[in-house]
């Protein structure tokens, strides 16, 4: 899927997205608790998904790590590149998506069709010392 739209999967953008979640991608639940935005996405479909993605507070060249935690593949992409082929990149009811922004906010787009977009003021730490 990655390849057909121009990116390249990379295991150390994987890891990457989880050092920037603290270390795990345990903390998502506790990470995600207090978005700025939330929405149920079950009621859009294809382009009406995009166009909604489309007008979040993002920057259509924002550079981004992007993860599916489930097959433990990272990549980098644009936002706009993102939006342009969520229906590629996301399968609702059966994947997880992880996005850092800019390395201060997380989108997550679950397999319970819920997104939420967070703002990360410090990321947590690793219980590991």
């Amino acid at each position: 899927m990655l390849h057909s739209i121009g990116v390249a999967a990379d295991l150390d953008e994987y890891q990457e997205i989880e050092r920037g979640l603290g270390g795990s991608f345990r903390q998502l639940s506790e990470l995600r608790s207090y978005p700025d935005i939330e929405r149920d996405m079950s009621e859009l479909a294809g382009p009406e998904l995009g166009a909604w993605l489309a007008s979040l507070p993002v920057g259509q060249d924002v550079d981004m790590r992007v993860a599916w935690p489930v097959d433990r593949i990272g990549a980098r992409m644009t936002w706009s590149t993102f939006v342009d082929h969520v229906s590629d990149l996301w399968y609702p009811s059966m994947d997880d998506v992880v996005i850092l922004i800019e390395a201060n906010r997380l989108l997550v787009l679950d397999h319970e069709e819920r997104v939420t977009l967070s703002r990360l003021t410090s990321p947590p730490h690793s219980s590991a010392s």
